[in-house]
């Protein structure tokens, strides 16, 4: 084989595969889907905030791909988490009550609300309308006849001002 032939032949060589090659990436700085490997992408390759909500899928993040304590607030659905049940520190079988009822015009009213039978006061308060109106005592009561509840003693400044009496209840044996 002479040089001439054996230089034309590694110049067509070089051609076809460079032309080849400029072929597989159409446009400057553009790759497109068909272009890379299946599995190629790895997050080291994609930029920060780079996959944003609209390209993500209904329900396609799991528990399984978010951080441990990342999720906080607005993030979490209170519906759907749970007490433990039986455990020591956790308050069980709670009940809660409130009722409204009218102020006397003028001075201190106070109003009882009692916990249902077996149950005992582990929280309470309340609130009552107008400026110069105020709470004077909000704090459990137990009565030698065996009734529980939350008391609330208001000062009203005018007649037909509201009070909002609150009452949590748990069962002590929970």
């Amino acid at each position: 084989m002479d040089v001439r032939s054996a230089v034309l032949g590694l110049a067509a060589l070089v051609i076809l595969l460079t032309a080849g090659a400029a072929q597989s990436l159409s446009g400057s700085n553009t790759v497109y889907s068909d272009d890379i490997v299946d599995n190629a992408v790895t997050s080291a390759d994609l930029g920060t905030n780079s996959v944003t909500k609209p390209k993500v899928a209904d329900n396609a993040i799991g528990g399984a791909e978010v951080l441990n304590n990342a999720l906080t607030g607005s993030d979490i659905n209170e519906s759907t988490l749970s007490l433990p049940q039986n455990m020591p520190g956790y308050v069980t079988g709670l009940t809660s009550r409130t009722f409204q009822v009218e102020a006397n015009p003028t001075g201190s009213t106070t109003e009882e609300l009692d916990c249902p039978e077996g149950l005992w006061p582990v929280g309470g308060g309340g609130a009552v309308e107008g400026a110069a109106s105020y709470i004077q005592q909000s704090q459990p009561f137990f009565h030698d006849d065996g009734t529980k509840g939350w008391r609330m003693t208001v000062h009203t400044d005018a007649a037909g001002k509201v009070i909002t009496v609150s009452v949590l209840c748990a069962d002590p044996n929970s």
